[in-house]
């Protein structure tokens, strides 16, 4: 009969995979597989991918991140690890007009299988040990809520599982992420990974390996063909001491992807670096990380993008919002237009029309703020003037221009 003492010796092969990769840790933590960064994008920038929006793999450092992403995207990450062992992940992120983003990954460390030995120290055959999670991820803006444009919250669910010949072990996990983008360039954003616990092989509870991550990006708008994007994290496990991991990306065209970060206070990890190829609605990329006396570990990753453009119908909505605004202006409904532009707004936050319409229409409920004259002091073409609340919007306006008189508060 194969002990549990033997199981354990043999989960040790599996581990060194991962916890060896980081031996200066204090141990405080289980299932050191949730540490390994995923996407070979991400690999390539040091995996300083916390204030990165509107990419699929944010799910694994930030899942704020996943807003921002304008296509249903479905993808695949292999990577070469350390000790024969090997990590895939297979990710899914779909966008929802006015709910948000969905996600949805698999990721698997697995290696060849182990001998197995009874008490006695005879062979019984071999084991399969593996490390298997699930997640599920939703994000999006909740500007809507808040007054503060571009702040964005998601949270993923994870289900663990690990394997060892007959044994496992299993457990629950949360990600809770933030990311406020300030413009299109500037972007901040915090997460914490791994909230929960994990039962192992000998049924104790043991925890996972938390970890509080603050990020950074801005990118840098050389010419409309090449732009560069910095990105930093600040990153403090619990069961170790802060580090910090800067990583660049430089593009051309949009089509291809040259990148390259460093990974600081780590005890195997330093610099990587990685390209990538962005074709239509198909990207493959690749990274390389030095690991020390490990050597090198590889990344490849690709990616298929389809379904509608959430911006497209996210204009499309406005516009018809906005037509509905224009009904309700011409029927000097102005408080209830401007509801509806402020909703066009939200909908789509770049939209210009929307954004002329609501100054447009904050300047004519000025102008109907105003006190009027007395019909003694009106002489003349003044006396045949229309009330405000008859006059069109632009009649209004040109009248405030004409009259130069000020607005009250």
């Amino acid at each position: 009969m194969k002990s549990i003492r033997t199981y354990g010796a043999m989960a040790l092969l599996l581990s060194a995979a991962t916890a060896a990769a980081w031996a200066g840790e204090r141990g405080t933590t289980s299932a050191d597989f949730l540490k390994i960064g995923l996407g070979a994008m991400a690999a390539g920038v040091g995996e300083a991918c916390t204030a990165r929006p509107g990419e699929i793999n944010a799910m694994f450092y930030n899942p704020a991140g996943l807003t921002g992403m304008d296509l249903h995207t479905l993808s695949a990450t292999h990577l070469n690890w350390i000790a024969e062992t090997r990590y895939e992940a297979l990710s899914y992120a779909r966008p929802l007009l006015g709910v948000g983003t969905l996600g949805a990954g698999v990721f698997l460390l697995h290696m060849p299988d182990i001998p197995a030995l009874d008490q006695s120290g005879a062979s019984v055959g071999m084991i399969r040990a593996y490390d298997l999670g699930i997640s599920f991820s939703f994000a999006r803006e909740v500007s809507p809520f808040i007054p503060l444009d571009g702040f964005n919250a998601g949270a993923s669910l994870k289900f663990i599982h690990r394997a060892l010949g007959e044994l496992g072990a299993s457990g629950v996990a949360a990600d809770l992420g933030l990311l406020h983008r300030f413009d299109r360039k500037f972007s901040l954003g915090l997460s914490v990974l791994n909230l929960g616990y994990l039962s192992s092989f000998d049924s104790a509870a043991e925890q996972l390996p938390i970890v509080l991550r603050a990020g950074a990006g801005y990118l840098f708008e050389i010419s409309p063909s090449h732009q560069v994007q910095a990105l930093l994290d600040v990153v403090q496990p619990l069961d170790n001491t802060v580090r910090a991991n800067v990583g660049a990306e430089y593009t051309f065209a949009q089509i291809v992807h040259l990148r390259a970060g460093y990974k600081m206070g780590y005890d195997t990890d330093g610099f990587q670096a990685g390209a990538g190829i962005t074709w239509n609605f198909i990207s493959v990329d690749y990274a390389v990380k030095m690991m020390d006396v490990f050597g090198l570990t590889h990344f490849v990753s690709a990616a298929v993008r389809f379904g509608s453009s959430l911006k497209s119908l996210q204009a499309v909505t406005a516009d018809k919002i906005l037509q509905e605004a224009e009904g309700l202006s011409a029927r000097s409904l102005y408080h209830e237009a401007l509801a509806k532009v402020d909703e066009a707004l939200a909908m789509d936050p770049a939209n210009e029309r929307a954004r002329e319409m609501r100054n447009k229409l904050n300047s004519v409920l000025k102008l109907l703020e105003m006190p009027l004259g007395t019909g003694d002091d009106q002489t003349g073409s003044e006396a045949k003037k229309k009330p405000p609340e008859e006059m069109t919007p632009d009649e209004l306006e040109e009248e405030g221009v004409q009259e130069g008189q000020e607005v009250q508060p």
